[in-house]
């Protein structure tokens, strides 16, 4: 009797997980220009509160798409191989999912775990990292303690999910543009 218990509520934690969906990247004032693989928006519930957290995913390949560079990953430990677009850089901030991940979208007050790669936008000279075998960064979102741009690349970001962000020069000094690929490990939901 315990056993089937203990799978019934095993199967009510997963429903969450097998939701999956997307949502759209967070807007700074209008001054962002988000572009998505595959479909819309979808509905999502209204809270979840299940932690997940997912292996790190393998970086796929991802086309060249307008202003976004092209994306290979690394076998193992090796971090993405970022080809630039070969375009002047933009001038405000860019975001492209490259892969949805599952569970519960990050939100404002959620500790997350996350791995990041920057490379000039020009180019594709990886510059900044935090990549295995490092562990991942932690950190709740919108606590201020990462940059605010990172803030916006990672809200709405699910576990296992792929995101670039293209971060105009404005943001960084003398090192012009960055090209970033963000994988966001885990979210613990905060209580809400």
């Amino acid at each position: 009797m315990k056993v089937l218990v203990a799978i019934a509520l095993l199967c009510l934690a997963l429903i969450p997980l097998a939701c999956g969906g997307s949502e759209p990247a967070a807007s700074a004032g209008g001054e962002v220009t988000t572009q998505a693989a595959g479909a819309g928006p979808e509905s999502q519930p209204a809270e979840e509160s299940v932690a997940v957290e997912a292996e790190v995913p393998p970086i796929g390949s991802y086309p060249q798409e307008g202003p976004f560079a092209a994306i290979s990953g690394g076998k193992g430990d090796e971090k993405p191989h970022i080809d630039p677009a070969n375009r002047p850089p933009p001038h405000n901030p860019l975001v492209r999912d490259l892969e949805k991940g599952s569970g519960p979208a990050a939100q404002v007050g959620d500790e997350l775990k996350a791995y990041y790669a920057g490379a000039v936008y020009k180019t594709g000279k990886v510059k900044y990292y935090g990549w295995p075998p490092s562990p991942p960064m932690s950190f709740e979102l919108g606590s201020g303690t990462i940059p605010k741009l990172w803030e916006l690349g990672f809200e709405g970001l699910r576990a296992g999910g792929v995101r670039e962000v293209v971060a105009p020069s404005r943001f960084f000094a003398g090192t012009g543009a960055i090209d970033y690929v963000m994988v966001l490990v885990s979210v613990n939901p905060a209580e809400r």
